[in-house]
């Protein structure tokens, strides 16, 4: 099987029984593929017998492709497009097209950028992409904020000894570790936009930190 395997170049890959697709992008979640064209080759001659084009195929029990057209290409001159709204495709299952696909979090956030836009441009679901994209920018405050929310507790620890300060510095990495996950997941359900699902952990700290700088006594 022949593929490229940058995830934001467009696919080419060669079936079991010799077909050729190539498609713009596939949604592994979804079970879902744009631009798609399949070419069939002549079973004794190194030719094109038929192509055939969908903007869009989905896998329900089996591939649909909608909005195409498909060409006979046997005859000489070859036959006139015949368009479709709505056609049954005879292609690998969808884990033939999932040996490779992108995955955000080896990705930088410029790659990913550029993934998003191309995918949202396409016309698939971005949602996931776009709140791993936002977290990639939210994440590098998580020092700054965890600071800001040391300082208050560390007035207070210094009072108790090093393993109650200890203690509370994993109870409170816990604790952001759990809401950054909640909120995630609630951003990748479609609940919160990805930038309030991305950044919102971050904010209640911030602002967790802010109340307890002004009302911890020195």
């Amino acid at each position: 099987m022949a593929r490229t395997t940058e995830p934001i170049n467009r696919q080419w890959m060669i079936g079991r029984d010799g077909s050729i697709y190539h498609y713009g992008f596939y949604d592994p979640q979804h079970r879902a593929m744009t631009s798609l064209s399949i070419y069939r080759l002549a079973p004794n001659a190194w030719r094109l017998q038929e192509q055939t084009f969908v903007s869009t195929a989905e896998y329900h029990r089996g591939w649909i492709g909608r909005k195409g057209w498909r060409q006979d290409l046997s005859t000489r001159p070859p036959k006139p497009l015949e368009p479709f709204a709505e056609q049954p495709l005879q292609l690998e299952p969808p884990d033939y097209f999932e040996t490779e696909h992108a995955d955000a979090e080896l990705m930088t956030a410029a790659e990913l950028r550029r993934y998003v836009k191309e995918l949202s441009a396409s016309g698939i679901n971005v949602v996931n992409q776009s709140v791993e994209l936002q977290r990639k920018f939210a994440f590098p405050f998580v020092t700054f904020v965890m600071t800001l929310l040391a300082i208050p507790f560390g007035v207070s620890a210094g009072r108790r000894g090093a393993l109650y300060g200890i203690g509370l510095g994993i109870a409170i990495a816990l604790s952001y570790w759990v809401i950054g996950s909640v909120f995630i997941a609630i951003g990748k359900a479609g609940v919160l936009e990805p930038v309030m699902a991305a950044w919102t952990p971050n904010i209640i700290v911030l602002a967790c930190a802010a109340y307890l700088i002004l009302t911890t006594r020195t």
